[in-house]
Protein backbone atom coordinates (compact mmCIF):
# COMPACT_ATOMS: atom_id res chain seq x y z
CA UNK A 1 0.00 0.00 0.00
CA UNK A 2 1.03 3.37 -1.06
CA UNK A 3 1.66 6.31 1.46
CA UNK A 4 0.02 9.20 1.18
CA UNK A 5 2.36 12.62 0.47
CA UNK A 6 3.24 14.48 3.26
CA UNK A 7 3.75 18.57 2.95
CA UNK A 8 5.67 20.45 5.87
CA UNK A 9 5.69 23.92 6.01
CA UNK A 10 6.23 27.04 7.86
CA UNK A 11 3.12 29.82 8.58
CA UNK A 12 4.38 33.70 9.22
CA UNK A 13 2.77 36.40 10.07
CA UNK A 14 2.43 39.04 6.74
CA UNK A 15 3.28 42.41 9.07
CA UNK A 16 6.13 40.94 11.03
CA UNK A 17 7.37 37.73 9.26
CA UNK A 18 7.75 36.40 12.51
CA UNK A 19 6.60 32.19 12.75
CA UNK A 20 2.99 31.83 13.72
CA UNK A 21 2.09 28.79 16.58
CA UNK A 22 -1.27 27.77 17.08
CA UNK A 23 -2.93 28.34 13.15
CA UNK A 24 -5.23 25.76 12.12
CA UNK A 25 -4.50 23.95 8.77
CA UNK A 26 -7.59 22.28 7.12
CA UNK A 27 -7.42 19.84 4.38
CA UNK A 28 -10.24 20.92 1.64
CA UNK A 29 -12.68 19.23 0.98
CA UNK A 30 -12.08 17.31 4.21
CA UNK A 31 -11.82 16.96 7.94
CA UNK A 32 -7.91 16.62 8.25
CA UNK A 33 -6.82 19.41 10.22
CA UNK A 34 -3.56 20.11 12.39
CA UNK A 35 -1.99 22.68 14.32
CA UNK A 36 1.28 24.53 13.21
CA UNK A 37 3.87 24.16 16.43
CA UNK A 38 5.76 26.85 18.18
CA UNK A 39 8.00 27.34 15.78
CA UNK A 40 4.94 28.09 13.35
CA UNK A 41 5.51 24.25 11.25
CA UNK A 42 3.68 22.16 10.24
CA UNK A 43 3.09 18.14 8.63
CA UNK A 44 0.35 17.08 7.18
CA UNK A 45 -0.60 14.05 4.86
CA UNK A 46 -2.04 15.00 1.55
CA UNK A 47 -4.76 12.72 -0.41
CA UNK A 48 -2.84 10.41 -2.87
CA UNK A 49 -3.83 13.23 -5.94
CA UNK A 50 -1.00 15.64 -7.60
CA UNK A 51 -2.29 18.77 -5.98
CA UNK A 52 -4.36 19.57 -2.58
CA UNK A 53 -5.96 22.34 -1.16
CA UNK A 54 -5.07 23.63 2.90
CA UNK A 55 -7.22 26.71 4.29
CA UNK A 56 -4.83 28.09 6.81
CA UNK A 57 -6.90 30.16 9.92
CA UNK A 58 -6.17 31.97 13.31
CA UNK A 59 -7.95 34.27 15.40
CA UNK A 60 -8.07 37.76 14.60
CA UNK A 61 -6.35 37.19 10.76
CA UNK A 62 -8.12 35.77 7.45
CA UNK A 63 -8.12 32.62 6.69
CA UNK A 64 -6.10 32.13 3.48
CA UNK A 65 -6.67 29.08 1.04
CA UNK A 66 -3.65 27.39 -0.23
CA UNK A 67 -3.26 24.82 -3.34
CA UNK A 68 -0.12 23.45 -3.84
CA UNK A 69 1.47 20.68 -5.14
CA UNK A 70 3.06 17.70 -2.37
CA UNK A 71 6.27 18.08 -3.77
CA UNK A 72 8.53 21.03 -1.47
CA UNK A 73 8.42 23.03 1.75
CA UNK A 74 5.82 25.43 1.68
CA UNK A 75 5.87 28.75 3.23
CA UNK A 76 2.44 30.71 3.80
CA UNK A 77 2.47 34.02 5.17
CA UNK A 78 -1.06 35.80 6.78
Amino acid sequence: RAQRPVVTGLVRDARTAQPLPGVAVRQQPGDETTLTDETGRFRMALPRQRAATLQFTLLGKQPVTVRLQPAADTTVTI
